[in-house]
């Protein structure tokens, strides 16, 4: 029998007819702004007027690969406050504040133990942010220890094991933010054996989903390709435990080959990678 988000709000005793189900799109610009910035809070409880009542419960979902979404909290609403009367941060994505009001939220600890950990499939309608019906499937209950997923910051920030790597490309509903970011750009990257020092310096060009494309190669592969990683991974089998990847330089999608081979070409210089590291050409 499939197991269906409502079955848990049921076992809670909510009344469906007061539960409001939100997908935050990661992709949609507003939504990813707040997200970067720390918001999500602020852009959860900012609704239109008509958009809820006091003893309503919002079910925060956060959007996923496809049609997926997983759950973020379960929220009951206990009241509102008018938008004049509340402290919106300078910078804050441009919105007709005069048709919304702020809801004040309790977060319901009948659902704690979930956050973070279930995937929904949403459906086809995931255009719709909003729904009112709660009998959607479930596709995945996360182990515990999986719940506290570390998010995207920023690309200078980018410093990946090669566990976590792995854990990104084999659970994007999980690590969407992640998926979105690195499948956005071009960049020219940096492989460090944490052992030794040694670098590769490569770069995704002509890879399907950019930078994503060209790491998730790695984390099937383990080498990439690479001849001199296959070879020090013949005498070390273990050793790709110890790479570690980051970002030098971003490029963009629509970078041409000669400037994307340049760019690399730098990087291989200044950090003397043929000569002290992995790469050969």
């Amino acid at each position: 029998m499939e197991l269906m988000f409502g079955d848990l709000i049921d076992k809670a005793n909510i009344d469906k007819k007061r539960v409001h189900m939100i997908r935050h799109a990661l992709s949609h610009k507003k939504c990813a702004v707040c997200k970067e910035k720390g918001w999500m809070d602020i852009y959860t409880r900012l609704q239109k007027k008509n958009f809820a009542e006091i003893g309503d419960y919002l079910f925060v979902f956060e959007s996923g690969n496809g049609t997926t979404a997983l759950f973020c909290s379960c929220y009951v609403i206990t009241g509102t406050t008018d938008v004049k009367d509340f402290d919106i941060p300078e910078g804050y994505p441009d919105t007709d504040f005069e048709e919304y009001l702020i809801y004040n939220i309790e977060e319901c600890s009948e659902f704690c133990q979930y956050n973070g950990r279930i995937i929904i499939d949403w459906g086809r309608g995931t255009i719709n942010w909003h729904l009112r019906k709660s009998d959607l499937p479930i596709i995945e209950i996360l182990k515990e220890q999986q719940r506290n997923i570390e998010s995207f910051t920023s690309y200078e920030n980018v410093k990946l094991t090669f566990d976590k790597l792995s854990e990104i490309v084999l659970m994007p509903s999980v690590y969407a933010d992640w998926i979105n970011a690195l499948s956005a750009i071009n960049a020219i990257y940096v492989i460090t054996n944490t052992a030794d020092g040694k670098l590769y310096v490569g770069s995704s060009y002509g890879w399907t989903d950019g930078l994503l494309g060209r790491w998730s190669n790695y984390a099937k592969t383990k080498h990439g390709g690479n001849e001199r990683l296959k070879d020090v991974l013949k005498e070390n089998p273990q050793l790709y435990k110890k790479f570690q990847y980051s970002i030098l330089q971003l490029l963009p999608k629509s970078i041409t080959q000669e400037m994307a081979v340049a760019a690399e070409t730098k990087w291989k210089e200044k950090l003397c990678t043929r000569k002290h590291g992995y790469n050969d050409n």
